[in-house]
């Protein structure tokens, strides 16, 4: 065979003058081309081999192995990748049975990488256990910050999926996903939202370090972004009540409770609310960052928080007594006259603080509150609906809960 150019040379140009159903089915021949000597040939096969990818990905599937072989040349890799991401849209369990070539150019950069971790994301969204390995997520966990908003997009989803069935492999990534919460690429927050989510099953610790960007996101324009943040909150809350939790997780709620952010605020005062009901001992060291947090500004943390020391007032009414007794001196400080009157005439509120509430008002406002007027009842003027799983209340507009991502459409 003529492989320096002329035979070869001459029938790919026939092939990319016949058009694409002649192209179509003369797959097996332009990926034969693959390995021809003439650069000029290899380079039009891999480009023809492109186009048909593009409209009919099934059509190439049988020649995956010839151009996934090409993936680490320099001269038609980056063609080749995208025939393979092509392809694997398409069909993903026929590039699957190429991992090992997809890898070990995986970290190649450019046009070769972004068609591999496309490539990867459509695999994981199948199989994503195939991709729970070792020597795949390392890679990948160094591309979520990657220059290539593409390759940020692809490789983000490929951890979340990773994280849907293998979360505890993800929980290195936690800090490299809490970054590319703030991405400029709505796709990319996303995905980061959702693998932030999953891998609270294995480390709530280590996804509620994101406690505040995310409650952030949930006044994102993009409504996926903000509908992924809601889950991911929700996914955190519920991870938290149902598992033991590490101290570096009260730790970080608690930090929560000073977030600038109401929302932030809330959604720490629901956790800890959520822990209290479950195990009230869980909580009981920290009484008095929770009675303090009671007296928040905001109704919505209050009301949260004020469900955490009843819960704990039932298993250890000393405790927060001796909270309330301490927290007496400095209450004044700790919130609004507002937040003060509305808990010293909560009924429900644990009676040593709202003994010290009361105390903490000003003569004027404690007749007030004595008489039953000028009081605030600790519900949002604009919360007139209430979440059927966590029973917060919400706004009319609202489409989810903002403390624990359930759906109110």
């Amino acid at each position: 065979m003529d492989r320096d150019g002329g035979v070869q040379r001459r029938r790919v140009d026939e092939l990319a003058e016949a058009g694409l159903p002649e192209q179509r089915d003369r797959v097996d021949e332009l990926a034969g081309m693959l390995d021809a000597e003439s650069r000029y040939v290899r380079v039009r096969a891999v480009e023809l081999l492109v186009a048909v990818s593009e409209s009919h990905p099934a059509a190439v599937a049988d020649e995956v192995d010839a151009v996934a072989a090409q993936l680490g040349d320099e001269v038609v890799g980056a063609d080749a990748a995208r025939v393979v991401a092509n392809v694997a849209a398409a069909e993903p369990a026929t590039v699957e049975d190429h991992l090992p070539l997809l890898v070990a150019v995986l970290d190649s950069g450019g046009a070769v990488t972004e068609g591999v971790t496309a490539a990867l994301a459509a695999i994981g969204a199948e199989s994503p256990d195939a991709l729970a390995q070792p020597g795949i997520l390392e890679t990948l966990f160094d591309l979520l910050d990657d220059g290539n908003a593409a390759v940020r997009k692809h490789a983000t989803a490929v951890v979340s999926h990773v994280a849907a069935v293998a979360p505890g492999d993800v929980v290195p990534a936690g800090d490299a996903l809490r970054e590319r919460l703030d991405d400029d690429v709505p796709a990319v927050q996303r995905n980061a939202t959702t693998a932030l989510g999953r891998l609270s099953e294995a480390s709530t610790a280590v996804a509620v370090e994101a406690l505040e960007e995310l409650c952030g996101l949930l006044e994102h324009p993009d409504p996926e972004v903000r509908a992924g943040a809601a889950s991911a909150l929700g996914a955190m809350a519920s991870a938290a009540a149902e598992g033991t939790p590490e101290e570096e997780l009260l730790t970080t709620l608690l930090s929560g409770l000073r977030a600038d952010a109401p929302v932030a605020r809330q959604h720490a005062g629901f956790v800890l609310a959520e822990l209290a009901v479950d195990d009230p001992g869980t909580v009981e060291p920290h009484a008095t960052a929770l009675a303090r947090g009671a007296v928040d500004a905001d109704p919505d943390v209050r009301r949260n928080l004020l469900r955490a020391l009843t819960a704990l007032e039932t298993e250890h009414p000393e405790t927060v007594e001796d909270a309330s007794d301490a927290l007496g001196e400095t209450l004044a400080d700790a919130g609004s006259a507002a937040a003060l009157r509305a808990v010293a005439a909560d009924e429900t509120t644990p009676a040593p603080l709202r003994r010290a509430a009361r105390d903490a008002l000003v003569p004027g406002d404690r007749e007030a509150t004595d008489s039953g007027t000028n009081g605030d009842s600790g519900v949002s003027d604009d919360a007139d609906r209430v979440c059927p799983d966590c029973g917060e209340e919400f706004a009319p507009d609202a489409t989810f809960c903002s403390v624990c991502g359930t759906s109110l459409e």
